[in-house]
């Protein structure tokens, strides 16, 4: 528990071993938040980022649906946050690249609307080269099950010579703020950088 606000981080052990933290946060804005990992670790190599000195080191996988799932269960259960009847927001900023584990990203909100009322969310990404098509299958899939999903881009800096220096797998600035522009407009949600 944090000494400052209420934000509470809960760390699972999944079946092989593999430790994975999620976190509660309440920052006053009338909303309970979760914030989820989508992998064990991250391989986008980002030089500003701690986890760039782990790769290789520490087993990097997605985490499943199923797992995402299970422990906001846990953590909905143990804060009994249906007492509250506020907005739920699940984020998928924690550890990991979303649109590396894209289909169990969706796969997970899929299960979490079915299971819960009033639920929002939001995926941080920096949009990888290597996934580029994956925004737009998760534009469609947004579109095709109505949900609301606010993308916020992991820009950084203001310069692709220092994006690219600094953030080696994202995609370019201008065709990043496209997409962007691109779901907005496709899926009537918000977006932010």
């Amino acid at each position: 528990k944090s000494n400052v606000d209420k934000t509470i981080k809960f760390v699972f052990k999944l079946e092989d071993g593999l430790i994975i933290e999620t976190t509660y946060i309440d920052n006053n804005t009338g909303k309970d938040i979760i914030c989820v990992s989508t992998q064990t670790l991250c391989a986008m190599s980002c030089k500003f980022c701690h986890l760039t000195d782990y790769i290789g080191k520490l087993k990097l996988r997605n985490i499943k649906s199923e797992e995402i799932v299970e422990s906001i269960d846990y953590i909905y259960d143990d804060l009994k946050l249906e007492e509250n009847k506020r907005t739920f927001l699940i984020s998928y900023m924690g550890c990991g690249e979303s649109l590396m584990n894209i289909e169990q990203v969706l796969g997970s909100i899929k299960l979490l609307m079915e299971k819960y009322k009033n639920i929002r969310f939001g995926l941080a990404t920096m949009l990888p080269k290597s996934r580029w098509s994956s925004f737009f299958d998760l534009t469609q899939e947004v579109v095709k099950n109505k949900i609301p999903l606010k993308i916020h881009l992991s820009l950084h800096y203001t310069s692709d010579a220092v994006r690219n220096e600094m953030m080696p797998a994202a995609t370019n600035i201008k065709a990043s703020v496209s997409a962007l522009e691109f779901y907005k407009q496709i899926t009537g949600n918000s977006v932010e950088i």
